[in-house]
């Protein structure tokens, strides 16, 4: 069972029609695909106690309980099930849906590199967890996800204003460069935090002009100055 942004914790409901599967697991999955999810979790944890190292079974379980809105309880089984299954694309998805669902972000993060790896990150998902760490005031993280996110889908127009907005809000940043001329060295350290800070770059000899930037500027580095 692979989770969405959507899966609803209420939706689903089924017939009550028996099945007559004796199969506790195969049930269980009659049962969550009816959206009766209680009843497959009790089939399905079940299977797990003769079968504790299933770890499919311990992904649908995982499925299961955040469907049922128990996602802290779903995340301990897709761990589990990640132990024992590391290269399951499945999995590590619905681990990394799990910890937005539990507003973890810094978790969910850290499974973006496998993902990549797995081919299975996408905009959507990096674009969520972005948002999630703007709810809690984690610029830096947040902008780091849209960018990541414009990587993989450079036309999404609506991201740029918001990654505008979020630099506007982060520490403004003067370059100064006494080094006339070649100042390619530079380009890569600048075009970095360009992206990420309110940037301006300072190459007059003015002194008035560097002392007012430097009042502008939350951070002022120093190339070449003496």
């Amino acid at each position: 069972m692979t989770l969405g942004p959507d899966s609803d914790p209420l939706g689903g409901r089924a017939q009550n029609n028996a099945f007559e599967n004796t199969n506790h697991y195969e049930r269980g999955l009659q049962l969550a695909e009816a959206g009766r999810y209680q009843d497959a979790l009790v089939c399905i944890q079940e299977h797990l106690r003769t079968a504790p190292d299933d770890a499919q079974a311990l992904n649908d379980t995982g499925a299961i309980l955040h469907c049922l809105g128990r996602s802290n309880e779903a995340i301990d089984h897709f761990v589990k099930a990640q132990r024992l299954l590391n290269d399951s694309a499945e999995i590590v998805w619905n681990l990394a849906e799990a910890y937005l669902a539990t507003s973890k972000a810094n978790e969910a993060m850290q499974l973006f590199d496998k993902m990549q790896q797995l081919g299975v990150l996408n905009a959507d998902i990096l674009n969520r967890t972005a948002n999630v760490f703007l709810n809690q005031n984690n610029k830096a993280d947040a902008i780091e996800m849209l960018l990541a996110s414009l990587r993989i889908c450079p036309n999404q127009e609506i991201l740029e204003p918001m990654v505008e907005v979020i630099r506007s809000k982060r520490p403004k940043v003067a370059f100064f460069c006494g080094l006339t001329g070649d100042t390619k060295f530079l380009t890569d350290i600048y075009a970095f935090t360009e992206r990420r800070f309110n940037v301006k770059f300072f190459e007059e000899q003015d002194v008035n002009q560097m002392y007012e930037l430097m009042k502008w500027s939350d951070i002022s580095w120093f190339e070449w100055c003496t």
